[in-house]
């Protein structure tokens, strides 16, 4: 007789879902797992119950957000194909560098705050207007995971490798910004003495 194993993820109000407190939810839809809406549900057996499938997973997952929450930020091959295109990130990312990069001073900082307060806002699913830059970030409800998932999408987006405590000692997003403005511009200089070195490079032509 044709049999259908079906591994269901969470299903809105039913279940153990029901069951879970608000912090468990917030994780989850934190690392882009949804719960299964009902009529969802519904509508996914029908439509398995018509194939020859054998074995199936059902949950809505977004995948882009779900890997950024992977340790150390990594992507296994097995993702390529469910993830945003890594070239059009990559040159986002680029353009964000070098907008922060060519800006002056003050630019910088705005700029970087901004961002800052964006990504943060995205990790704790409120809105930028809700968060205030001279608020600690631990006071927000940013955790030892938030920080981490932070940590990683500041050295994806800036280049730049800030340790996981900084994000929960109490600083602000306005402290933050100050730090990763200094080491933003150690890096610059760093680039300009290489490209020197570069210049005065005595070449001998074969």
């Amino acid at each position: 007789m044709p049999a259908i194993t079906i591994n269901w993820g969470a299903i809105l109000g039913i279940g153990l879902e029901s069951q879970l407190k608000g912090i468990e939810k917030f994780q989850n839809q934190g690392r882009g797992i949804d719960p299964i809406l009902p009529q969802k549900a519904v509508e996914a057996l029908e439509l398995l119950l018509g194939t020859n499938a054998i074995g199936v997973g059902i949950v809505p997952i977004n995948w882009s957000q779900f890997i950024e929450k992977l340790p150390g930020g990594v992507s296994p091959p097995f993702f390529d194909d469910l993830t945003v295109s890594q070239t059009e990130k990559s040159v986002k990312e680029y353009q964000l560098l070098e907008k922060i990069k060519t800006a002056s001073m003050t630019e910088k900082e705005n700029l970087l705050v901004a961002h800052l307060q964006s990504e943060i806002a995205q990790v704790l699913r409120i809105k930028n207007y809700q968060i205030d830059i001279q608020q600690p970030l631990n006071t927000m409800g940013v955790d030892s995971l938030m920080a981490l998932e932070l940590r990683n999408r500041v050295k994806s987006q800036l280049e730049v490798t800030l340790p996981v405590t900084k994000f929960i000692a109490g600083l602000t997003i306005a402290d933050i910004s100050q730090e990763l403005n200094q080491q933003l511009a150690q890096s610059d200089i760093k680039e300009e003495i290489e490209a020197n070195n570069f210049k005065d490079i005595n070449w001998i032509e074969v």
